[in-house]
């Protein structure tokens, strides 16, 4: 309901307080059809009084949690699905960037409208230009990864410095012999030969093990 007062246009708001009782309240800041001023509300508390909630549910709604902060008392958001370029969960400042629902028991990450990773069900999927990238910098905002993580031929993972063809080296530590894997498997470990030198072994589906390489 609009109503003329005094040469501008005030929206009145109907709040009604019982079943048969509307009493008018001029909401402040509604000026012309257009907010003029910030339109301020209470704090309102969680299980209690939310800032808004719902005629049906008056202990669900919004509210101010603490300074900085907005959160929802009483109930679950729920999303539309979203797409790969329109991902439901977003940022103001870049909405082809964030997540959305890629079908039944799967959710999807993407970034600039693309889809980079794939959760679904229990496993992850990275595409075939998805590369895993680790920064010597605690902050990895700060750096550009220097060792890399990447697809390469089909059934090949490789293991770069900087995404170029330069090779990285894979460490690891002493330990005993590991269980033997599954058929047609096997399992790469370091073990001291007992007289404190490094050897390199793998055990195989049958639970033989086999060092190839002592430290010198």
């Amino acid at each position: 309901m609009r109503l003329f007062h005094g040469g501008t246009l005030a929206l009145l708001a109907l709040l009604l307080a019982g079943p048969a009782l509307a009493v008018p309240r001029i909401i402040p800041g509604f000026i012309g059809g257009a907010i003029s001023t910030p339109l301020t509300v209470p704090d309102g508390a969680c299980g209690t009084t939310p800032t808004i909630a719902f005629t049906s549910e008056a202990t669900l709604g919004w509210y101010r949690s603490a300074a900085g902060y907005m959160a929802l008392c009483g109930g679950r958001l729920v999303l539309p699905a979203g797409t790969a370029p329109l991902p439901s969960l977003t940022w103001l400042t870049e909405l082809d960037t964030g997540l959305y629902l890629q079908g039944l028991n799967a959710f999807g990450a993407s970034t600039n409208g693309q889809l980079r990773f794939l959760f679904v069900d229990n496993h992850l999927r990275g595409g075939s230009a998805t590369t895993i990238q680790f920064s010597s910098a605690v902050d990895p905002s700060t750096a550009v990864g220097d060792l890399w993580l990447q697809r390469g031929s089909a059934s090949i993972l490789h293991l770069t410095a900087d995404g170029a063809s330069a090779g990285a080296a894979i460490g690891g530590f002493e330990q005993t012999a590991p269980a033997a894997p599954a058929a047609n498997g096997y399992r790469l470990y370091a073990q001291d030969n007992g007289a404190g030198k490094t050897q390199l072994c793998v055990i195989f589906a049958s639970g033989v093990a086999q060092c190839f390489a002592t430290q010198p």
